[in-house]
């Protein structure tokens, strides 16, 4: 079994400790596990909110550490996002974005998928705006921002998928548009995708397997992908794998894809 960790934000999702311990029981089982690590190759993430005045000099270096240092507690390997974009891919996507006109920024689209859908969560809650028609010069800019992340994350993404093949991936809950793009590529190439979700009260602890709940609905959701299941805390610290993997019925509603 090679199972993927996609959780791009260090300790900033709280579920992300118990998604590691589970990784880590998998691997002590004889899983092959391997962390995907943001090391800095995206412009914007939803770590970025926790600084009202934006980035600090220092965040990425505090979110990388704290990837690291989950990955080493966890006993598993890492690799980061970066060695799956060429130069060519930053500059290329950078040029693309910084053409589009200001009134065409709700329209635009990656593969199929229109970029404001992916931020539309995200971006109002890193910003007090009143109408997408009056942005700031700065606001404009954070959403661009945004854009690229997606469609870094979402072209890097898709390398690590083919080339290493997982037969599981583990995602943080997020309407993030890095969580979103990862997400996107898994249900491209027909993979599984297991989405951890925070939940403290309310939820008793799965007897037999993983049960999946349905997620909050997101941009990219649909009520027919099964391949995409959501787990909570509390489920997880219940889960028992089955032979041949860990077990989990299809959420009900579907998962944000």
């Amino acid at each position: 079994m090679k199972l993927a960790i996609f959780s791009p934000y260090g300790s900033f999702q709280r579920e992300s400790g118990l998604m590691y311990l589970v990784a880590n029981y998998l691997d002590k089982q004889g899983g092959d596990v391997a962390q995907i690590r943001c090391d800095g190759a995206v412009p914007a993430c939803g770590r970025d909110k926790k600084h009202q005045s934006g980035r600090t000099p220092f965040a990425c270096l505090q979110c990388m550490g704290e990837q690291k240092a989950l990955a080493q507690w966890a006993n598993i390997k890492s690799r980061d996002l970066s060695s799956y974009i060429v130069p060519d891919d930053a500059l290329k996507s950078a040029q693309w974005i910084s053409s589009i006109s200001k009134s065409d920024l709700l329209r635009i689209e990656f593969r199929g998928v229109r970029l404001w859908d992916v931020c539309e969560k995200e971006f109002p809650a890193r910003w007090n705006i009143e109408s997408l028609e009056k942005l700031s010069p700065a606001e404009e800019r954070d959403l661009r921002f945004l854009y690229v992340a997606y469609v870094h994350t979402a072209v890097s993404s898709e390398r690590f998928l083919t080339s290493w093949k997982p037969t599981l991936n583990f995602v943080v809950n997020s309407s993030d548009p890095l969580a979103q793009a990862y997400l996107s590529q898994v249900r491209r190439h027909g993979g599984d995708a297991a989405i951890f979700t925070y939940e403290a009260i309310g939820c008793r602890p799965a007897q037999q397997g993983v049960r999946a709940h349905p997620a909050q609905q997101g941009a990219l959701s649909t009520a027919s992908d099964e391949r995409i299941r959501a787990i909570s805390t509390h489920e997880a610290i219940g889960f028992r794998p089955a032979q041949q993997g860990i077990r989990a019925r299809p959420a009900q509603q579907g998962v944000f894809l």
